[in-house]
């Protein structure tokens, strides 16, 4: 299966262990045979115990760095989860602390496998910009819809952000653009109680009928025989 993680798409394998930061939107697509070991927990948790660790200063919670961390199928997190895990489901009067000490253990750990810096061929340095642009589109695609904004931010030129996207993703970065606009604009019409007008104003449209025609011109039909559809379905 794959992993795709602000953009970038990553094969998965035995030993693959991947560390999103909140913001970042990320999609499976498993195989049937796909096993692991999901673990959510908020900042406040950890640094509950371990106030002076900042979490984002950890290589794979840098949008510079790749998120995934691929290790031999047989290494040391995977009795580390499993054990965690294992914790987890199981009633302890202390287990907040134990669970916060294999969370602990398991972030040094993988900071030790971690490579030290990004990749700095030219590969890796693509792949890093695309990973900053993704990171960025999920913070302000209800502000931002043009290339310029994006490439000034990582400062590149427009065209030059286009032509990387194009290069490593075959979409352009306007395409990629609007199709996080689209897609938030889905979800909240699919899982949100807001009438159309109120789903406009969320992702920063003025005028609810523009928002309506550039719905349409995306998706192929209007915001609200998007939803009708999806109650029918």
């Amino acid at each position: 299966g794959t992993h795709t993680v602000d953009l970038v798409t990553y094969e998965l394998r035995p030993g693959s262990v991947f560390f999103l930061a909140p913001g970042q939107v990320h999609q499976w697509h498993l195989g049937p045979d796909a096993d692991g070991i999901v673990v959510f927990f908020e900042p406040g948790f950890y640094q509950f115990r371990y106030p002076e660790r900042d979490l984002l200063a950890l290589p794979f919670f840098d949008t510079t760095h790749s998120p995934a961390l691929h290790l031999p199928a047989a290494n040391e997190l995977k009795p580390l989860f499993e054990k965690l895990l294992h914790e987890y489901q199981t009633a302890h009067s202390n287990q907040a602390e134990v669970l916060r000490a294999y969370l602990a253990l398991i972030l040094e750990i993988a900071t030790r496998h971690y490579p030290a810096a990004p990749a700095s061929t030219e590969a890796g340095l693509a792949q890093s910009q695309i990973r900053q642009f993704g990171a960025l589109l999920n913070q302000h695609y209800r502000t931002h819809r043009g290339v310029r904004d994006y490439a000034a931010l990582l400062h590149l030129t427009a065209n030059y952000l286009n032509a990387l996207c194009r290069r490593v993703l075959g979409q352009t970065a306007s395409d990629l653009i609007h199709a996080r606009v689209v897609l938030e604009a889905r979800r909240l019409l699919t899982h949100s109680a807001l009438n159309v007008a109120q789903v406009a104003e969320e992702l920063g449209f003025d005028d609810p009928s523009y928002f309506g025609r550039y719905f349409r011109k995306y998706v192929g039909q209007s915001p609200e025989a998007f939803r009708q559809n999806g109650k029918l379905s």
